[in-house]
């Protein structure tokens, strides 16, 4: 199905419901020029991150946390103490309502724009930070860490595909009928 529209969220926040309504009232009254057909409005065009106050050092995770297992420290990123927080792949808008609290955010405002696919997006920032190897180790032994440390993440694919399956590069593969056993991929 074709849509005009979306604005992101879960739910969207009244901001942005307003500075839609104010785009329509503009359009009806004022004769403004619409937006785009299958614009995105009331968001951001930046990623959660950069609107995230949380303080931000070099990342080097060895292990991911699920919520209930740690007590975030306050005021420092989340995705630095081994929390998933999808605001790496996460379109903003939000004000980083999530992170704030002390929950990694959810990725609900969707993906940057030009970005195919969120989960793959985020596959990619959370394999950049992953704390493994040092000058002269041995591959196998920078592999099992790598793998020591993605073992700790709970569900990937329901977390970073939670609002972006239908859209995601996995859903085609599954609709078209291949699997990576078929060389589908």
């Amino acid at each position: 199905m074709k849509v005009d529209y979306t604005i992101p969220g879960c739910p969207p926040e009244p901001h942005q419901i307003w500075a839609v309504l104010q785009a329509v009232v503009g359009i009806l009254l004022h004769g403004a020029e619409p937006p785009p057909s299958g614009s995105i409005l009331g968001a951001g065009q930046v990623a959660v991150c950069q609107e995230c106050l949380l303080e931000k050092n070099e990342k080097k995770i060895e292990r991911f946390y699920r919520p209930y297992e740690i007590i975030p420290q306050p005021g420092l990123c989340l995705l630095e103490q081994g929390l998933v927080c999808m605001g790496p792949a996460t379109r903003s808008g939000c004000g980083a309502l999530c992170p704030q609290v002390g929950m990694g955010c959810r990725g609900c405002y969707g993906p940057l724009d030009g970005v195919e696919d969120q989960g793959a997006r985020m596959l990619a920032a959370i394999a950049s930070v992953i704390s493994a190897g040092a000058p002269g180790e041995k591959e196998e032994d920078i592999e099992k860490q790598i793998n020591a440390a993605v073992d700790t993440l709970a569900d990937p694919a329901g977390t970073f595909y939670r609002f972006s399956m239908a859209h995601s590069l996995l859903n085609r593969v599954r609709i078209n009928g291949h699997n990576a056993s078929q060389g589908g991929m």
